[in-house]
């Protein structure tokens, strides 16, 4: 079993929200206050302002490298074509299921299948309609100098993490399924990953495609241990989430935005460097990483956007969100609107591949 440190957290590059896209799910309230949004894009299609739909669309985070497919589709018009204005909400702290649930925002990139179904649990008016990634490329990262290669190493060392119940489940899960037993102890990182590993502070920790740019550029070795490959289950990342008023209301709409983004998805595919360079346009702030952004769209454009059955990209995997609610029930991390446990959950009215287009 894990033995839990609290620790006080502060991390440098992901708040806890962030990590609800890969390990953690964390409850949602409905009372949280909207960012102010912006206008945002270029129009290449001629299209006049007053033919296009207004939409607010929230970034699940600050602007990141996997967002260049959506960039894409803001700076070449992809939106337009489809007669919309997107208008970007930035990222305030506020998990966009909430936003999105309180009528805050139209929609937005969602924290992941774990966050999407601890906001289902709570019957919240919200759909996933897309999933950019298909996968989830979070691992547990540790120094190869450690001799840590597997699940059953980490049994008596310590693991850098956020401090979530989540978190607890994951690698206990993996421990279990790797045959071992005993406690590893958990720490919240008051630095970042790489440079808690590095200063040996942690054996082990939480870790992503952007830690793993800092450990090659810096020649570091080390392990990547992937919780889906010891019984955790894969969950699917940068899913749209929208309001069902919304969608009621605005299907055609919808089915446009979808579009829009597969295509752009596609393009991060087939083109990265195009897309890496719209993301670049759109959200200049990430010039100071363009290295990194191609490092980390490297790896996306061949392990996370493509589906791995062939199907169009963005299409979501029903059978992978009940494995997850499935497991997050059994380790007690889903609960109703009282709070109380959930024991089972079906997720499938809360998701849809309806709005993708037909080929």
């Amino acid at each position: 079993m894990i033995r839990l440190t609290p620790v006080t957290q502060s991390v440098s590059r992901r708040p806890a929200l962030q990590l609800a896209a890969a390990l953690t799910a964390l409850p949602l309230a409905l009372t949280a206050c909207g960012g102010d949004a912006t206008e945002s894009g270029t129009d290449p299609t001629g299209t006049t302002a007053s033919e296009l739909t207004t939409v607010t669309f929230a970034l699940g985070y600050l602007p990141v490298a996997g967002d260049n497919g959506f960039a894409y589709a803001m700076r070449e018009g992809l939106f337009e074509e489809q007669g919309i204005k997107i208008k970007i909400v930035p990222f305030n702290g506020t998990a966009t299921e909430t936003l999105v649930a309180s009528g805050q925002v139209d929609l937005g990139f969602g924290g992941g299948i774990q966050a999407g179904l601890t906001a289902f649990a709570t019957d919240v008016p919200i759909t996933s309609i897309f999933a950019a990634g298909q996968r989830d490329t979070t691992f547990i990262g540790a120094l190869t100098s450690s001799g840590i290669t597997e699940p059953a190493d980490f049994v008596g060392k310590i693991y850098g993490g956020y401090g979530s119940p989540a978190e607890e489940a994951v690698l206990n899960t993996m421990i279990e399924n790797d045959g071992g037993t005993g406690e590893v102890k958990q720490v919240a990182l008051e630095v970042g990953a790489t440079e808690a590993l590095k200063a040996d502070q942690v054996d082990l920790a939480v870790m992503y495609t952007d830690y793993a740019y800092d450990f090659d550029k810096a020649g570091v070795e080390y392990n990547r241990i992937y919780p889906q490959e010891f019984g955790v289950p894969d969950q699917e990342q940068f899913n749209v989430v929208a309001g069902n008023d919304w969608l009621d209301e605005h299907p055609d709409l919808a089915k446009g935005l979808v579009a829009a983004l597969q295509e752009g998805y596609q393009v991060a595919i087939d083109d990265p460097a195009a897309a890496n360079a719209a993301l670049l346009a759109e959200f200049p702030e990430l010039n100071a990483n363009a290295d990194q952004v191609a490092f980390v769209n490297e790896f996306n454009a061949k392990e996370l956007w493509p589906n791995p059955d062939g199907l169009l990209v963005g299409t979501q995997d029903l059978d992978m969100w009940q494995e997850n609610a499935d497991w997050m029930a059994e380790h007690g991390l889903l609960a109703d609107v009282d709070g109380d446990s959930l024991s089972t959950f079906d997720p499938t009215p809360f998701v849809t591949n309806e709005y993708l287009p037909e080929s």
